[in-house]
């Protein structure tokens, strides 16, 4: 009896090597166990390290739903506790800080790592947006190694950008007569309003390039009714009044 032997379609070829769930458990545990590690070289308290490896792998390894935000939030915590056990949060000195910390930099792309590939756990398992009526969790066919590849390599150059600002913030400079932490604290949020602006206005625009002819008429409209409302309002008022006008004239 002959054997059918089924041969993939060029498609199927063209699409490279089929990307699954335990990929980004694999990104996620290798970045988790980077950061566990780049954790106890430092002197940070080792129960809040535990906690968050415990978090971490616990999200990983089943389908809970944990936030990321749990597991950085003991990071944080940590290195909270660092800043205040050498006196760096309220009489922070400037000398102790190295031009550029090689470690800072790789406990930066391994939380952004895990970060990344948690949400994308998530969406695998749960859903992009939570607590939703039609929110269906994303289908692994869907997956690709471009999109995995596009998650692992900006974030070296994140990264690198994030230890950049830092090394803006760390320097002395005048600023209204401020302390140094309230310098940094005034620079970083114009910084981050700055930023959210400009990017609000990217989406914008992106969000109207992707409109069709229909849609863009509807929003320019719309635009045409709020910038006229109030005239069009005055001229149908009196339309309305003449033709009153005219009927009780004619009666």
């Amino acid at each position: 009896m002959s054997e059918v032997v089924t041969t993939p379609t060029p498609s199927e070829t063209a699409q490279g090597p089929k990307v699954t769930l335990r990929h980004y458990q694999a990104i996620c545990g290798i970045a988790l166990v980077a950061v566990f590690l780049l954790q106890m070289q430092r002197e940070l308290p080792l129960v809040l390290n535990v906690l968050m490896l415990f978090l971490g792998a616990l999200s990983i390894l089943f389908p809970v739903r944990l936030s990321p935000i749990l597991t950085l939030a003991c990071l944080a915590a940590a290195h909270l506790a660092e800043q205040h056990s050498q006196n760096q949060i309220f009489h922070p000195d400037f000398r102790s800080f190295r031009l550029l910390d090689i470690s800072d930099v790789l406990l930066c792309m391994a939380v952004l790592a895990y970060v990344i590939g948690q949400y994308r756990l998530n969406g695998l398992r749960f859903g992009i947006t939570p607590h939703a009526s039609h929110n269906e969790p994303r289908s692994q066919d869907s997956l690709s190694a471009a999109e995995l590849v596009a998650l692992v390599f900006p974030v070296p150059l994140a990264a690198l950008v994030a230890e950049l600002v830092l090394l803006l913030l760390r320097q002395r400079w005048e600023m209204l007569g401020l302390d140094a932490q309230w310098r940094q604290i005034f620079a970083l949020t114009w910084a981050i309003v700055i930023g959210l602006f400009v990017a609000a206005q990217a989406f914008r625009y992106w969000r109207r390039l992707q409109m069709d002819r229909t849609m863009a008429l509807l929003a320019l409209q719309d635009v045409v009714w709020n910038e006229t409302r109030g005239e069009q309002r005055r001229i149908f008022r009196w339309i309305v009044w003449g033709e009153l006008r005219h009927e009780n004239a004619r009666n």
